[in-house]
């Protein structure tokens, strides 16, 4: 499937992102993501774990397109008057909040119902330890496991 729209479905993602992940644990990774053997190795096992051919610009833009979201999720969890809903995962916000944080970004608007999915997946893929709850839970059980 070379240079066509890649279809990601919520398996496919988290096959992605346990890829990714278990390259970063490989320490094929550094400030600006994969390294070239990791990126590598991510085609080759992507490939092989779920038969679809997407080439490395369409992995590499859902890549991008994670990293970003995570990073918009959680300036949005850290922004003033930005409530927490413990029961969906989400950020409660009156829409007030919610169409100033829109006007700043449109993307924001993907968060507005629903929470960040592989939120977990992606502290630790794209997240540093001050991102996990005290430290310990997620990272470092994950990193150094």
């Amino acid at each position: 499937m070379g240079g066509g729209h890649a279809y990601w479905d919520d398996r496919l993602t988290k096959i992605f992102l346990d890829i990714c992940i278990a390259e970063k644990e490989k320490l094929n990774y550094n400030k600006k993501g994969l390294t070239k053997v990791g990126w590598q190795n991510v085609y080759r096992n992507f490939r092989e774990q779920t038969c679809k051919n997407y080439d490395s610009k369409q992995l590499q833009n859902k890549f991008n397109t994670l990293k970003r979201q995570h990073s918009l999720w959680k300036k949005l969890k850290n922004k003033s008057g930005a409530g927490w809903d413990n029961n969906t995962g989400t950020i409660r916000c009156d829409d007030d909040w919610w169409e100033d944080r829109i006007e700043e970004d449109r993307e924001a608007k993907q968060f507005r119902h629903k929470p960040l999915a592989h939120e977990d997946e992606l502290t630790i893929l794209f997240g540093s330890m001050d991102d996990v709850e005290d430290g310990t839970k997620l990272w470092c059980w994950r990193y150094w496991r």
